[in-house]
């Protein structure tokens, strides 16, 4: 099952100023991103930026809580780093995904039958 979780144009803002080790930050609005579960390590990724100074870091966050989104640091070769209350945070699919996801894809069918839960005409992917 696949447990990395999206949701289409998901962007708030970090409340306040975060070091290059702060592991818990506090967001806007934590709802626009998506629902997970911990219990089943889902988890979604997300790039941290700032327009003052075009710095951005990917990170990925395992757990969300209120406005509190607990995350893991410096993902697919970013640089932990310090950022200003005000910078944005936004769900993003990163190209680890899309590598990982082209590298597991065994075939994409368009077909008559859905599987569960399809409609006709649905395309599906079927994972190794």
């Amino acid at each position: 099952m696949l447990k990395e979780k999206f949701k289409d144009f998901a962007s708030t803002t970090i409340v306040n100023d975060i070091d290059s080790s702060t592991t818990s930050i506090i967001v806007t609005d934590s709802g626009v991103f998506p629902e997970i579960d911990t219990t089943i390590s889902e988890y979604f990724m997300s790039v941290i930026y700032s327009d003052e100074n075009n710095d951005f870091e990917v990170v990925k966050v395992i757990d969300r809580v209120n406005n509190n989104l607990t995350i893991i640091r410096g993902q697919n070769s970013t640089t932990a780093r310090a950022f200003s209350a005000g910078s944005k945070i936004v769900n993003r699919i990163t190209s680890e995904f899309l590598n990982k996801l082209s590298s597991t894809v065994r075939t994409i069918t368009q077909s008559a039958a859905p599987p569960s839960g399809g409609e006709d005409g649905d395309i599906w992917l079927q994972y190794e």
